[in-house]
């Protein structure tokens, strides 16, 4: 039996992107709102589903199941025909946790995403949301 196709779409994205560190000593907070290009990668292979959004530097990742994220704890797949729609609960280790959330309008291309990290020390959140276009508009799917 012949193994699914890899569907791969790419999607540059203008997104304005919040940060939020607390830290629990302290009880000091930094934000800070910006605006960045970024780009998305939206992975398909049979039933694993992966998207990969990097600006600067990489921003979120989600994966329904991925062996480069064995801390992965939980996934949870709400994708649609018109909607990419994916949340990971993931262990980091030491104390550290975190939800991460990826939503992607199919029709609209507006992107959002947040991510919590609690650890023993501090608490951070990073969200962010904006209109994304196909890289490639030859490829159909989007």
């Amino acid at each position: 039996m012949a193994a699914p196709p890899l569907t791969e779409v790419k999607l540059q994205c203008n997104l304005e992107i919040s940060t939020e560190f607390f830290y629990k000593k302290t009880a000091d907070t930094i934000r800070e709102t910006r605006r960045e290009n970024a780009s998305v990668s939206i992975q398909e292979f049979g039933k694993r589903l992966i998207i990969i959004v990097e600006g600067t530097e990489p921003l979120v990742s989600v994966a329904t199941t991925d062996p480069r994220l064995p801390q992965l704890r939980k996934h949870l797949n709400l994708s649609t025909d018109l909607v990419w729609y994916l949340t990971n609960e993931i262990n980091y280790g030491e104390g550290t946790e975190g939800t991460t959330d990826v939503k992607i309008d199919r029709n609209t291309g507006l992107l959002t995403f947040s991510q919590t990290k609690t650890s023993p020390g501090s608490i951070s959140k990073i969200s962010g949301s904006g209109n994304c276009s196909k890289v490639d508009t030859t490829k159909k799917k989007f």
